[in-house]
């Protein structure tokens, strides 16, 4: 049963409900960082990372952002939209499909994709530069697990593997 917080602890709520409570904190923070990128770069972490994965590969199409980034394609569609119209992304049809946008940065993209100061990404490289490997590798297994047990009735998440199998999502840098 949980205990009562002392002051200036925070409550414990057991492992499940400890753990949950990190999850938030984490998806808190990251929110908080990717405002202050919007301000601060003019992107948000999302948007660096589509630039990111479209500096390292030029072509890059919607799908395979949109599996690489966890999000729904029509979530998407308004990230890249976003991104076009600012000039920092060109859009142009696949030679083999017609149907098939198929995006590569433009030089102003470039620059804010190689902006490392202040992005998520930054923070999550001194982060992780004092974790063991290992427990990095354990931590994406925890992550994975999670996911899979929150969507397994929706079906499986685009690029998310099963707990232990590593991941479907192209090994870019972290938004």
């Amino acid at each position: 049963m949980p205990t009562a917080p002392r002051a200036g602890r925070p409550l414990d709520l057991g492992p499940v409900m400890g753990f949950l409570r990190l999850v938030w904190a984490l998806d808190h923070a990251l929110t908080r960082r990717s405002k202050r990128m919007q301000r601060s770069m003019g992107v948000t972490g999302t948007q660096r990372f589509v630039l990111r994965l479209a500096v390292e590969r030029p072509g890059i199409s919607a799908g395979e952002l949109a599996v690489a980034l966890h999000l729904d394609p029509s979530t998407l569609t308004g990230v890249l939209a976003r991104l076009t119209r600012r000039g920092l992304l060109r859009r142009a049809a696949d030679a083999g499909d017609g149907r098939r946008a198929l995006f590569h940065p433009t030089g102003s993209g470039r620059a804010v994709a190689c902006r490392q100061e202040g992005s998520v990404e930054a923070c999550a490289l001194e982060a992780l530069g004092g974790v063991p490997p290992d427990d990095v590798l354990a931590t994406g297994r925890v992550l994975r697990a999670l996911i899979a047990a929150l969507e397994e009735q929706d079906g499986p998440v685009r690029g998310v593997s099963a707990p232990g199998a590593p991941s479907a999502a192209p090994t870019a840098a972290a938004p």
